[in-house]
């Protein structure tokens, strides 16, 4: 849906034509961010759970509590 999104707004579609025709396709900042409804497409319930093992982990995480708290 939000690529559906991207088409109709003309800012954004812009943005992404210049990004791309100023960086080229190769260089991250000239691809599409979101994906491509070819990419999406692509991808398997197998490269979801290896980017979830891989990359969402505990290791490096920061719990953050904020408020008025009693230590007792």
């Amino acid at each position: 849906d939000e690529l559906d999104q991207v088409v109709d707004d003309d800012g954004a579609l812009a943005a992404r034509v210049t990004a791309r025709a100023y960086w080229g396709a190769k260089h991250p900042y000239g691809r599409a961010v979101r994906g491509t409804r070819s990419s999406l497409a692509s991808i398997t319930t197998d490269d979801l759970r290896a980017f979830h093992r891989d990359h969402l982990t505990s290791a490096g995480a920061v719990f953050g509590v904020a408020g008025d708290l009693d230590a007792g």
